[in-house]
């Protein structure tokens, strides 16, 4: 990941180059679809390999992040990483969405256990999107992120983005 979109999560990649080029003076490069429309953090945590949706996932819960590009649109995005394959990222993504203020007030009664079985977790995440798109106080969503202006999500690229995902195997050293 680059260092200027863990910051402004809400950007795209045509968005970093234009900066890049205008500060250096260079073409800006030559970029895919995905690239010039979907926020790049967004494209990392649905996707990247495990590594970049954990780098992702995590940034999207770090407050000078969340300072720079907005609050609490990261929800339901982060909300689909609750069921992803690595259960650190299941586990990263429910400590970053805890970090929104509007995380509590939705959250619900739901026990949610990063390391539980597919089918909980499933039913955790489905509820919380339900209280998602029911709720009455949705934050400013920006362009790019794949979350529409009334909450719901813009489910063909998302399905898109998960179906295509980097699914090599990846072992961390600690």
């Amino acid at each position: 990941p680059n260092a200027c979109n863990l910051c402004h999560l809400d950007k795209t990649l045509e968005w970093t180059s234009r900066k890049m080029a205008s500060w250096y003076g260079h073409k800006p490069v030559e970029l895919d679809r995905d690239q010039a429309e979907v926020a790049t953090s967004v494209r990392w945590i649905l996707g990247g390999d495990a590594v970049q949706r954990a780098i992702g996932s995590w940034h999207m819960g770090w407050q000078p992040a969340i300072d720079i590009s907005g609050e609490n649109w990261q929800l339901p995005l982060l909300n689909l990483i609750r069921t992803d394959d690595y259960s650190v990222n299941r586990f990263v993504s429910q400590k970053a969405m805890q970090s929104h203020s509007l995380f509590s007030r939705l959250n619900g009664d739901d026990s949610y256990d990063f390391i539980d079985e597919l089918e909980p977790l499933q039913q955790v995440q489905d509820n919380f999107l339900k209280r998602w798109l029911d709720s009455s106080s949705l934050p400013v969503i920006p362009e790019a992120v794949l979350v529409k202006s009334d909450g719901s999500l813009e489910k063909a690229v998302i399905d898109r983005l998960i179906k295509d995902r980097d699914r090599r195997s990846i072992m961390v050293a600690e």
